[in-house]
Formats: structure tokens, sequence, C-alpha cells
């Protein structure tokens, strides 16, 4: 531990007694106002996880690629096939 001055404890206090409540640009009276200004309260996220979450959705779009395929239908001529299988049926 350092030697030192020891903090003076604060009398206890309601929180936010020193708050008032203010107008925003909604026109409801909040303690606490978002800015228009979208880059002075940013959120930062992870690239690893930005990453990971893409990785995730491609490989359920995949998956729901997958299991709506359906095979292209080509019509068949049935009485040909008929007529191919006697002719090597003869020979």
């Amino acid at each position: 531990m350092k030697k030192g001055k020891k903090h003076k404890s604060l009398p206890p206090t309601q929180p936010f007694d020193n708050f008032h409540p203010t107008v925003c640009n909604t026109g409801i009276p909040a303690y606490f106002c978002a800015p228009y200004n979208s880059k002075a309260m940013a959120v930062t996220r992870l690239k690893r996880k930005n990453r990971k979450d893409k990785a995730k959705s491609a490989v359920r779009r995949q998956t729901l690629k997958l299991q709506n395929f359906q095979p292209v239908q080509k019509t068949v001529d049935i009485e040909k096939i008929k007529e191919e299988f006697k002719a090597k049926k003869k020979a």
C-alpha cells in the first residue's frame, strides 16, 4: 500500500441530487441527452467480433440456400426412352 493522505469520505447523498432534467432535442425532459453528432458518443466494436458475426451470417445464408435448393426440372420424353430400351434389347 502506498503511504499518503487518506481520502475523506463524502457525506451520503441521494443519487442524482444535483441533476435537474433538461429538455432534449425531442422535447421530452430527461437527465441525459444524446447529441446529434454520432461521433461524440461512439460505441466501439471489436474487429474480431465483426469478423465472427459476418462469418456466422455467411454460414447461415449458405445453409438456407442449400435447404431451399430445388433441382432444375428437365422435360423428358418418355416414349423416346422406351424406344431406346427396345433398341438396346434387340441388339
